[in-house]
């Protein structure tokens, strides 16, 4: 498969002028892809992770690696690089059964969510990112279609030029990798490629990961700031062991569903995409820029689904062979005021984003033979558009006092061209259309102090993916044109304190959702999605970074997440209901959602080559599926790790080594929801141990 098409950028300048003196400093409260807020700035529940706690999390591998020190978020690896990792925030996107749903994702400016919602963090390179970004609550409503937002970047530009070699290995996996960073007066440069390699610890688990980053970003004399990046992810194989039924997963956590061996159940991805951002001016006073990007993706998939579910004639196979084109441009302008002496800020943004799908299914056998390709059983062409509009505005309307008012107007549009037709399976072309306007309103109170408090609200809108539209909820042939975005009201009060020893942060808040999507009904390999009717999640968070000490620092973060549905759906409108038809029961949880979860870590620097840290993360238990049937118990993770410095000719040597799991408990580390065949478990490893060695220079 050639991946040189793949790579377009083009771009026009949004040029402006600086206004003649300057304006009063605003808080920037960015809506681009380029950069979310910073934490202490704006009226929202923000979290930013630096690049020190990326680095000690583990393998730079998988972002839930870090991920689990936000509160809010549940980030579970799945073990199964075939699938990426399980997400969500405050309940939004647990629903996902691969990917990620319901979180606006980006990497080095680029959306890794695509426009109808889908999207996934695999090519991200963790070992030379700067921070990890993380949005929650009513504003990140501004971001898109999601109930959060997350952004992996790196700024080359800020960076000493120079180089880091990196290795990890355990006793089923290793990772190797090298960083070379340039600078020079206008700015600097990145190159970061790395691969990883995995055995497994469950049969059928082998994966491997090539991951080749490079951005750049500049200042000309003109004023002008240029920034691009290219990025290629290759993973040639990553086997899928599949989930475990809780009767095998009693019996032994480490085994693998037959099926996955039978069918050799596999996954091989290629993607490479590439952008390119301009912007003129000041925050604070006038300016403008314009950021274009696209990409193509490949993925060949090998299911197990039953060669008998095959055999209906509106079956899709079991072999998934997909391609992927994809770009967009975000625009934005901004205009600085001073009215009557108070700070205003104005900004206008255009957002177009579209994708093409190429995709084909196939049967996963010939004749006996199972997990080979055979006959061609789906051929459709799915186009995604998105064109979002954005106004927003930031003031202060009084000394001590930021606001942010902002609207957003959203317009997607889903359509359908099946080129399969024959006997029993009619043509499941068709097209759907959703436009919503999302307003959000924030307020942030900063006396003068450490002190910090601030309340927001917005409405939040959800598009069903293309995956869930793809087939009926009553079985039948066609597009499902009656399954309708899932709307919310999104509410939240916070504080924050920093006096540069301490830094709490707290936030209260409940948001009520109506369509909320769920599985209609799981059958022969394939999902049916529908309108649910309503949803709460309420909840609390809380965080906490003390320097106990010269030496020791405390972090917490906790989340106690009321997620449930408030009201409920029968398994079908119309009995008798078509196989696999389940049912929505009011007041029952949202699958794949604990009630608590949290991280504490408690670090020991003694000297700057000495550090040394021991991690607790942990949740409560999950329901696997709507009906609360399959419940997963909760559980404690404990890890230590340790890194020492030395320096080596004109460089420093580091290694590093990480103990995870110390008490060696056997525990579901992800569940796949609503599994048509049962398999709802994916266990974590027993104890392991990792052993990482870099060096800078």
């Amino acid at each position: 498969m050639s991946l040189g098409p793949a790579l377009a950028a083009a771009a026009a300048l949004a040029a402006a002028t600086p206004p003649a003196r300057p304006q009063p400093a605003l808080p920037a409260v960015t809506v681009t892809a380029q950069a979310l807020p910073r934490a202490p700035q704006v009226p929202a529940s923000t979290t930013v992770i630096e690049a020190d706690a990326i680095r000690r999390a583990g393998a730079q591998v998988d972002a839930s690696e870090v991920l689990a020190r936000v509160p809010g978020v549940v980030a579970a690896n799945r073990w199964n690089y075939a699938q990426d990792l399980q997400l969500s925030v405050r309940g939004y996107g647990s629903r996902a059964t691969f990917g990620v749903r319901g979180v606006r994702l980006s990497v080095n400016g680029i959306p890794a969510t695509a426009p109808d919602g889908q999207g996934q963090l695999a090519n991200a390179a963790l070992a030379s990112a700067d921070r990890i970004e993380v949005v929650r609550g009513p504003l990140a409503a501004l971001h898109g279609n999601g109930g959060g937002a997350i952004k992996v970047g790196v700024d080359p530009a800020a960076q000493a030029p120079g180089g880091r070699m990196l290795a990890f290995a355990d006793g089923d996996l290793w990772r190797a990798g090298a960083v070379l960073r340039g600078s020079g007066d206008a700015g600097g440069w990145l190159l970061d490629a790395g691969r990883f390699d995995t055995d497994g610890f469950r049969p059928q688990s082998a994966a491997r990961r090539d991951v080749l980053d490079a951005v750049g970003a500049w200042t000309l004399d003109s004023g002008l700031r240029v920034s691009a990046t290219a990025n290629l992810l290759d993973s040639p194989f990553a086997k899928d062991p599949l989930g475990l039924t809780p009767a095998q997963f009693a019996a032994d956590p480490d085994s693998t569903a037959p099926q996955a061996l039978a069918f050799d159940t596999r996954k091989s991805t290629r993607q490479a995409q590439a952008g390119l951002a301009l912007a003129l001016g000041d925050a604070a006073g006038q300016g403008g820029s314009v950021a274009v990007y696209g990409g193509r993706r490949e993925v060949v998939q090998f299911l197990a689904v039953p060669v008998g579910a095959q055999a209906a004639p509106g079956s899709g196979g079991g072999v998934i062979d997909l391609g992927r084109d994809y770009g967009g441009m975000e625009l934005r302008g901004w205009q600085g005021f001073s009215p009557a002496g108070l700070p205003l800020r104005l900004v206008a943004g255009l957002d177009l984003e579209r994708l093409d799908d190429d995709r084909r299914g196939y049967e996963n056998f010939v004749g006996s033979a199972l997990g080979v390709r055979g006959r061609l059983r789906r051929d459709e062409d799915n186009r995604v558009t998105r064109v979002d509009a954005l106004l927003q505005a930031e003031f202060e309307p009084a000394a001590g006092w930021h606001a942010t008012v902002g609207l957003r107007h959203n317009r997607l549009r889903f359509a359908s061209d099946d080129a399969f037709v024959a006997a029993g399976n009619p043509d499941d072309s068709g097209a759907r259309r959703f436009v919503a306007n999302v307003p959000a309103f924030g307020l942030r109170w900063s006396p003068a102090g450490p002190w910090s408090l601030h309340a927001a609200i917005a409405r939040g809108f959800e598009t069903p993916t293309a995956n869930e539209l793809a087939y009926r909820a009553d079985g039948a042939a066609g597009f499902n044109l009656d399954l309708r975005p899932s709307r919310s009201m999104q509410r939240e009060v916070g504080l924050r304190f920093d006096d540069g020893a301490t830094r709490v942060e707290a936030a209260l808040f409940r948001d009520d959702a109506s369509d909320e999507i769920a599985v209609a009904r799981a059958h022969g390999g394939r999902s049916a999605f529908r309108n649910a009717g309503e949803a709460r999640r309420r909840g609390v968070e809380l965080s906490l970074s003390q320097a106990l000490a010269d030496d020791w620092t405390l972090s917490l973060a906790w989340t106690r997440l009321d997620a449930r549905f408030t009201s409920g759906a029968p398994a079908c409108a119309v009995p008798p209901c078509p196989p696999g038809a389940q049912p929505v029961v009011a007041g029952n949880r949202l699958p794949a959602v604990p009630s608590h979860f949290g991280f504490a870590e408690l670090r020991w620097t003694p000297t700057p080559d000495w550090a040394a840290s021991l991690e607790l993360r942990g949740a409560g238990a999950r329901f696997a599926d709507d009906a609360n049937a399959a419940r997963a118990a909760g559980y404690v993770d404990a890890s230590l790790g340790v890194a020492r410095r030395f320096r080596v000719g004109d460089g420093t040597l580091e290694l590093r080594l990480r103990a995870e799991n110390l008490g060696d408990v056997r525990y579901v580390s992800s569940v796949i929801v609503n599994d048509a065949n049962g398999r709802v478990f994916e266990p974590a490893p027993g104890r392991r141990v990792l052993l990482g060695v870099g060096y800078d220079w």
